[in-house]
């Protein structure tokens, strides 16, 4: 009879089957939750990314006070006086962009600026944009015959 004493009772067979129904319908319930939450997080950030460049973009472009050329003596050229910037390209080592404000990855080029008399440590896109304008000016001071 003792063996007879342990085997549960059909009711209760069935109230430990419900819970454990409930319990895995609440484990998919919150596996799908997760997935839709992860889904929008990764929306999230790719519009965050698409702003941050727009951003920049437009910071870089509308504000081209922020690199203003220095200008030395005269090197015997027609027009006297030229700019000088000296820019290095180097590898990151965990830096802030001074331009964007991004931190620089360890590891990924960044670019060291030194005009006006200043340092600016620039991540690759600020450096690249940097370098362009720099190009733009010098070909609208190209020498031209008098």
């Amino acid at each position: 009879m003792s063996s007879l004493s342990r085997i549960p009772s059909a009711s209760l067979l069935a109230t430990l089957l419900d819970a454990g129904v409930s319990v895995l319908t609440q484990n998919v319930n919150a596996c799908e939750n997760a997935q839709r939450l992860k889904t929008r997080a990764r929306h999230a950030c790719e519009t965050a990314t698409r702003v941050i460049d727009s951003t920049r973009e437009l910071i870089l472009t509308r504000r081209p006070h922020r690199f203003r050329a220095i200008c030395g003596a005269s090197d015997a050229r027609p027009g006297g006086l030229h700019e000088s910037v000296w820019i290095s390209a180097a590898v990151a080592n965990g830096a802030v962009c001074t331009e964007c404000g991004r931190a620089i990855i360890v590891g990924e080029t960044m670019y060291d600026v030194v005009a006006e008399g200043r340092e600016m440590r620039l991540d690759s896109r600020c450096g690249r944009l940097h370098m362009e304008q720099l190009r733009s000016k010098s070909s609208d001071n190209v020498m031209r015959p008098r």
